[in-house]
């Protein structure tokens, strides 16, 4: 009784971990990268001249491609960023890099190897960027 009620458990959990990716929001879009995880949003564009719909891309700011510049990384090529572990939000813009003038940015850091990513709108987000 017990196991065949603990396999009955184990099976609903199974498949409820199965279905969390269909119920997720689509106007927030978690997509693989080889590093981890990214989400972004959708951000919808106005109507095309030739078309009588909206446009729509899915965004995604600041996503690493080198580890900081700083330290004893500085002045030396790029390294490779460490995999993350879960998702990393990509929704908001990184600090912008330190201008010549560094009076002009309160915000800025050196720290400036980072991609903004528009691409259009998917529906299917299971294949890796």
């Amino acid at each position: 009784m017990f196991s065949s009620l603990f396999l009955l458990s184990f099976s609903f959990f199974a498949l409820f971990l199965l279905l969390i990716p269909a119920f997720s929001d689509p106007l927030f879009p978690i997509v693989p990268t080889k590093f981890g995880q990214v989400k972004g949003f959708v951000h919808s564009l106005s109507p095309s001249p030739s078309a009588f719909r909206f446009r729509s891309v899915d965004v995604f700011f600041g996503i690493p491609f080198a580890t900081p510049p700083i330290g004893e990384f500085r002045f030396e090529k790029p390294i490779p960023p460490k995999r993350w572990h879960g998702v990393r939000n990509a929704i908001r813009p990184v600090s912008p890099c330190v201008p010549h003038a560094r009076e002009l940015c309160n915000k800025c850091s050196e720290d400036c190897l980072y991609l903004n990513i528009f691409t259009p709108h998917q529906h299917s987000l299971s294949r890796k960027r």
